[in-house]
């Protein structure tokens, strides 16, 4: 019965009113055709991506499922990083786990258009799974907080500045 418990428990953890579990691989397409212009954009700046399968799953979804009593609320994407005791979300938010197993999912809420403002959510998302980069303080960078579309007013430099984090 023990060895039981003990199975079960590598696979799932209990927070709250919510259970993280593994999840199964799977790439969306159209996140996987943003994973290659990811890599695409990161060999223009001199930086080489890990492989894609270091995420394991990348898809639409309910980021908010991670949060509860209105944390959250304006989550519109999400890195989840399982490594050893602890789950990381994106912004460096906390959650116990109960296994040595790793693996990495972005999920990112779904949008109508797959435009300028939906690549900046997702290559945060990218950045938090990829590269382990923090939020950044500048309003206008890529890693900011919240997207608050100034990072949209110049993509180039927003791209050089995440990019450029990478050396520092």
């Amino acid at each position: 019965m023990r060895f039981l418990i003990m199975v079960l428990s590598t696979y799932t953890i209990s927070c709250g009113s919510y259970t993280i579990v593994k999840p199964t691989p799977y790439w969306n397409e159209v996140l996987a055709k943003q994973y290659e212009e990811f890599v695409e954009d990161a060999r223009y700046y001199g930086v080489e991506v890990p492989p894609r399968e270091m995420v394991i799953r990348a898809d639409f979804g309910n980021p908010k499922q991670f949060y509860e009593h209105g944390e959250g609320i304006d989550t519109i994407g999400i890195c989840v990083i399982a490594e050893q005791d602890k789950i990381v979300l994106g912004g460096g938010r906390l959650l116990p786990y109960i296994s040595a197993e790793e693996w990495r999912e972005v999920i990112i809420e779904h949008h109508e258009e797959y435009d300028l403002e939906f690549k900046s959510i997702v290559y945060h998302e990218f950045g938090h799974c990829y590269f382990n980069l923090p939020h950044d303080d500048k309003e206008w960078a890529i890693m900011h907080k919240y997207n608050n579309y100034t990072q949209l007013e110049d993509w180039d430099n927003s791209l050089e500045y995440f990019f450029g984090k990478l050396y520092e």
